[in-house]
C-alpha cells in the first residue's frame, strides 16, 4: 500500500484532543490536512477545538466510551491521543491502572481496532514505565501488542519512545511518551527517532511579551503569593522559573513543565521585568528571596554605581560576621574579596532576607507577573493565530493539558514527509513486545 491520500490531504482523528495540537502540528508543517473526528470530555476544549479546527459538530464526541467510528474504517491516515495522564503522573496519587482513568487508554485501542488508520501516536506521562512498580506499563504494553497480531492491513508494527520537548530544540521540560504504530502493509517501515543533541533555535523568553502594557491587563503579584513564587523552597525544588525579559541568564532557556492548574496553586513559569527605581509596584531582591530572577548583567549595571556598591561593602561584612550563626551555607569562605561576593549576590540577599525578612530595600528594581494565556500556548507550540475563545483560567488549562506540537511535528515530520533530516547522532526508538502480564481487560 502506498501513502496515497485523498484530495483533502492527510485525513486524521483524534481522541482526548483537548484543543488539537495534532492538527496544529500539521499546520505548522503545511501539510493538507481533513479532520474526520475529534473527542474531548471538556466543554470548553470542545469550543476551543471547534474554534480553531474545521469539523462538523456531530463528528466531535464528547464520550470517548460511547464513541464508535467503524464508518471511518480504512479511510484514517493517522489517529492521535493522549488518553487522561494525572493517574500516572508523579504530580498525582499515582493509582495508575485502580484509576478509571487510567483505564481509558483501552478505549484508545478500541477506536484503533474499529477504524484501521494507517499510523497512530499514543501519548503520556513518561512515568507510567514506573508506575506500580512496572506493572501498569506491563498491561499497557500487552494490550498494545495484541495489535501486532492478525492480517497484513489489519495488524501493526509498533515502536515507543520517551522525548522531552528541550530534546528536539523547544524549550520545555516536559518528557512523554509516545507509542507509534504503523500497519504492516504501508510502504515504509516504522522508523522513529529523536535527536542525540540538539541547540535550541528558540528561549524562554523568545515566547514572552516584554511591552510593559502587559501588566495592565495581568499585574504583578504581591504579598504571599510574591512570597510563596520566590521562595528558596521553589526555587530549590523547581516549582516555580522566574524569566527575565531582558538580562539572559539560565532560566531564559527553558521553561518549566506546564501543568493544568499552573496558576491556580502558583506553581510553574512567572515573568520579571526589570523597572526603574520611580516605577510603582516594584520589588527588590532584599524583599524577597533573590531566586534568580535578576540577572548578573543587572546586578552590575546596580553595582557601577558607587552608592549602591558602599551599601553591598557594609551588608557583605556584616553577612560574614554573621555567617556561621545564622548557619546561610554561603557561596564563598572567610577572606574572599568583595569582588567575588558581589559575583555572589544572591547570598547576599539572601542574608538580608533571612535577618530582616525583607524589610531592607537593596539592589535592582523590577516587578514579577504570571504568564498569559497566549504565552502559555505559545510555550506549547501554539502559533499567535490560534484563536483564544474561553475564559483565561480554562484556556491555562488548556495548554497545561495540551501535547507539545513541535514534539508532535518532528513525529509526523518522520511518518509523513521523510524530509526531516537525521542527524548524525540520534536515538532510536524501542520495538514494543508483548509482556508477561496475563491481566486481560474488557471494553
Amino acid at each position: 500500500m502506498t501513502k496515497s491520500f485523498s484530495r483533502d490531504g492527510i485525513t486524521i482523528g483524534t481522541a482526548f484532543s483537548g484543543i488539537g495540537a495534532p492538527e496544529e502540528a500539521l499546520r505548522k508543517l503545511n501539510l493538507k490536512h481533513k479532520v474526520l473526528f475529534a473527542c474531548d470530555i471538556d466543554k470548553h476544549a470542545k469550543e476551543a477545538y471547534l474554534a480553531n479546527n474545521s469539523l462538523e459538530e456531530e463528528y466531535f464526541f464528547e464520550d470517548i466510551t460511547l464513541m464508535n467510528v467503524t464508518n471511518f474504517k480504512d479511510h484514517l491516515d493517522v489517529y492521535i491521543g493522549g488518553s487522561p495522564c494525572q493517574s500516572f503522573s508523579t504530580y498525582g496519587k499515582q493509582l495508575g491502572l485502580n484509576d478509571d482513568r487510567g483505564n481509558l487508554f483501552k478505549h484508545y485501542i478500541k477506536i484503533i481496532e474499529q477504524s484501521f488508520p494507517k499510523y497512530f501516536i499514543w501519548e503520556n506521562v513518561s512515568s507510567v514505565l514506573t508506575n506500580d512498580k512496572g506493572k501498569s506499563w506491563e498491561v499497557i504494553q500487552n494490550e498494545f501488542s495484541n495489535l501486532c497480531q492478525g492480517k497484513k492491513n489489519r495488524s501493526y508494527s509498533i515502536q515507543y519512545i520517551i522525548i522531552n520537548s528541550n530534546e528536539i530544540g523547544f524549550p520545555q521540560n516536559r518528557s512523554r511518551i509516545f507509542v507509534i504504530g504503523s500497519r504492516r502493509d504501508n510502504i515504509d517501515s516504522l522508523d522513529i527517532w529523536k535527536p542525540l543533541q540538539v541547540e535550541r533555535d528558540k528561549t524562554a523568553i523568545d515566547l514572552l511579551d516584554k511591552d510593559l502594557s502587559i501588566l495592565n491587563e495581568f499585574p504583578p503579584i504581591k504579598d504571599k503569593k510574591l512570597e510563596f513564587v520566590t521562595s528558596p523552597k521553589c526555587d530549590k525544588n523547581g516549582y516555580t522559573r522566574i524569566h527575565n525579559t531582558k538580562s539572559p541568564h539560565e532560566n531564559n532557556g527553558l521553561f518549566a513543565c506546564q501543568t493544568a492548574r499552573q496558576i491556580t496553586n502558583w506553581h510553574g513559569n512567572f515573568v520579571y521585568h526589570p523597572l526603574d527605581k520611580s516605577q510603582s509596584g516594584s520589588i527588590q531582591p532584599s524583599q524577597v528571596f533573590a531566586n534568580r530572577f535578576v540577572s548578573i548583567t543587572q546586578w552590575n549595571e546596580f553595582m557601577s554605581s558607587s552608592k549602591n556598591r558602599a551599601q553591598f561593602l557594609k551588608y557583605f561584612k556584616e553577612m560574614k560576621a554573621h555567617e556561621a550563626t545564622l548557619s546561610l551555607s554561603l557561596p564563598f569562605v572567610s577572606g574572599d574579596s568583595i569582588e567575588h561576593g558581589i559575583n555572589n549576590y544572591q547570598a547576599v540577599c539572601r542574608y538580608l532576607f533571612v535577618k530582616y525578612q525583607g524589610k531592607v530595600e537593596f539592589g535592582p528594581h523590577g516587578i514579577i507577573r504570571p504568564t498569559t494565556p497566549r504565552e502559555n500556548l505559545r510555550l506549547m507550540g501554539f502559533s499567535d493565530s490560534f484563536k483564544i475563545v474561553t475564559s483565561n483560567s480554562q484556556t491555562y488549562k488548556q495548554a497545561g493539558n495540551s501535547m507539545v506540537v513541535d514534539v508532535i511535528a518532528h513525529l509526523l515530520e518522520q511518518l509523513f514527509t521523510k524530509q526531516k533530516n537525521r542527524p548524525k547522532n540520534f536515538i532510536r526508538a524501542k520495538e514494543l513486545t508483548s509482556s508477561k502480564t496475563k491481566e486481560i481487560f474488557s471494553i
